[in-house]
């Protein structure tokens, strides 16, 4: 599910606080896990860490940003590090997807 990292940046503050970014992007799920279509996608949660598989708290990133299949967020406010991304998605009534394919990304 998760295409993986769309873009890594970041930028020096005079006050040397780094302030860096991280774009992922992902298509969006059409049927679920049991072949049948999916009718009601509600939205994704955001699993992320700095190390792989150990993930802290989930981010609800709703609908996200998705158009024509292919959805994006970008994450903000990140120091330098390893990052690793998975994503889930969920319907109306709370049902959570399995976890994406892991990617990562290394922002300095």
């Amino acid at each position: 599910m998760l295409a993986g990292v769309l873009a890594a940046a970041c930028s020096q503050a005079r006050v040397a606080i780094n302030s860096c970014t991280i774009t992922l992007g992902w298509d969006a799920p059409t049927t679920n896990t049991d072949g049948s279509p999916l009718t009601n996608l509600s939205g994704y949660r955001l699993y992320s860490g700095t190390a792989s598989r150990a993930y802290g708290p989930s981010m609800d990133l709703g609908a996200a940003n998705c158009s024509a299949g292919s959805c994006t967020y970008t994450v903000t406010g990140l120091t330098p590090d390893t990052y690793f991304f998975a994503v889930t998605a969920y319907d109306s009534a709370g049902n959570e997807s399995l976890v994406s394919n892991e990617t990562a990304a290394n922002v300095n």
